[in-house]
């Protein structure tokens, strides 16, 4: 287990970013990493410590590449998705032989934990990742955006 979610989160990362950057730094024009972290990589997880380190480890990783491809023009950036309208949502909260009314109640529980009262939307993620890659942000490297409904501003 700890092999697989170590190349599931960190190793495919490190060889994809070490394979793409020496070609995108050969036209001069430079370009956009994008990583995806957690909001596990900035705060602590009693439920998956392992999860919440590799995803930190993502975090150190894009702000080394953020500085090793700042003088090509190339711009590295995380997202940090919270509790997201995904199958993995449910898996995290449901427990083995538990009833369905009480995977809906620990769901709406954290939803309460939640400032926005709702949890984040697949497309949502999918907007922040257009616009880091996008030429609007350009002058946007190194940082890691919680998209979260506010769940790490408390």
């Amino acid at each position: 287990m700890w092999d697989f979610q170590v190349n599931i989160n960190l190793r495919s990362a490190v060889f994809l970013t070490k394979t793409i950057l020496p070609l995108m730094g050969q036209d001069g024009r430079g370009g956009s990493v994008l990583f995806t972290s957690s909001v596990s990589g900035i705060i602590a997880s009693r439920n998956s410590p392992v999860y919440a380190a590799l995803k930190a480890a993502i975090i150190g990783f894009m702000r080394c590449i953020a500085a090793i491809g700042g003088p090509q023009a190339i711009r590295a950036n995380a997202l940090l998705p919270g509790a997201t309208e995904t199958p993995m949502l449910q898996q995290f909260f449901a427990a083995p032989g538990e009833p369905a009314e009480v995977l809906e109640e620990r769901l709406a529980s954290f939803q309460q934990a939640i400032p926005m009262r709702r949890f984040c939307r697949p497309s949502e993620v999918a907007q922040l990742a257009l616009f880091l890659a996008s030429d609007r942000s350009s002058y946007l490297t190194g940082v890691a955006i919680p998209i979260d409904g506010g769940y790490t501003a408390l």
